[in-house]
């Protein structure tokens, strides 16, 4: 197997981990702030 191609594509994976955390924080506070007053 070639090793050359699988680099990037793990940098690329690590980025988009990255990404998808920032993401999924800022839309659970948002989810937070905006589901907790009619419970509350």
């Amino acid at each position: 197997m070639p090793r050359a191609p699988i680099y990037p594509i793990l940098v690329f994976n690590l980025i988009c981990v990255q990404y998808e955390i920032k993401f999924l924080y800022a839309g659970r506070l948002k989810n937070l702030a905006i589901f907790r007053r009619p419970f509350l």
